[in-house]
């Protein structure tokens, strides 16, 4: 189900999984179209745009947007596996926002993740070694990003 809905003053794209009909088709369909483009562009981009002006205030608020965003995946036992700046979008009131699902999965979910995938740069150590991974390789991705 998806509804419209507004968030913090912002509308919103509202997606509801039920647990007792969630099999990986839907699942896959939730991550597809669960990442929309919002008006301020991705973070990588405005980090490298050299009109902006950044200032320690405003990269810790960035910092602890995107911890908020993985707080909540984490919570509920959801792991990102592609985070990187690219992959957090901001909206017209720099407010960063954890996005692109693609990799997504659930925590007891098994997954590989490849080089080919995602960019190598921000992936964890087990990640490139085809290891067993869990949220801690979001946590890894995460300090890359910083």
């Amino acid at each position: 189900m998806r509804f419209h809905g507004t968030y913090f003053g912002e509308d919103v794209a509202i997606n509801v999984l039920n647990s007792k009909n969630l099999n990986q088709k839907v699942w896959n369909e939730f991550r597809k179209n669960s990442t929309k483009w919002i008006s301020g562009g991705n973070l990588f981009d405005f980090l490298h745009n050299e009109h902006n002006v950044l200032d320690l205030p405003m990269l810790v608020k960035f910092a602890l947007d995107v911890c908020r965003g993985m707080s909540y995946l984490h919570q509920n036992g959801i792991i990102h596996g592609d985070l990187k700046s690219a992959n957090l979008l901001m909206d017209k009131n720099h407010v960063v926002k954890v996005a692109n699902f693609g990799l997504a999965r659930f925590h007891d979910q098994e997954g590989v993740i490849t080089a080919e995938t995602v960019t190598y740069r921000w992936m964890a150590p087990e990640v490139i070694n085809n290891q067993a991974y869990g949220t801690k390789a979001d946590v890894y991705s995460f300090a890359i990003v910083l």
